[in-house]
């Protein structure tokens, strides 16, 4: 039986992508992303706990290339974090850090007061 050039190329293509699928799986998993409030931190071993609104805790570490914007990663501040899973850990690639809401409306009020007292009086002429 003779075989067409297109024939024998499509065939070839697809034992190619099939394989390519294979090594595909095996790879890290990349792009997770959890938001939640930092449970704990250990500076020393560049990991950290992250408690999701749902009250799942996802442990996580970093490195030297994970991009940190915000407040200090410290236990009770909200955070969202990409990551990866690299040899069955996960490995943040960003974190973003914020003040929960209470704590921000109370520094926002007491800036407000120092504000207000700090302004000197009118003088009229």
């Amino acid at each position: 039986m003779k075989f067409s050039r297109s024939a024998i190329v499509v065939v070839a293509l697809s034992l190619f992508l099939f394989a390519f699928g294979a090594f595909a799986k095996s790879t890290a998993t990349h792009g997770k992303t959890v938001k939640g409030s930092v449970v704990s931190v250990d500076d020393a071993a560049k990991k950290f706990s992250l408690k999701s609104s749902s009250g799942k805790t996802t442990d996580l570490m970093w490195n030297d290339a994970t991009k940190v914007t915000g407040p200090a990663l410290k236990a009770g501040e909200n955070a969202t974090v990409r990551y990866m899973v690299r040899d069955k850990a996960n490995v943040a690639t960003s974190i973003m850090t914020s003040t929960p809401k209470a704590a921000a409306s109370v520094k926002t009020t007491a800036t407000t007061t120092k504000t207000a007292t700090a302004t000197p009086p009118v003088k009229k002429h």
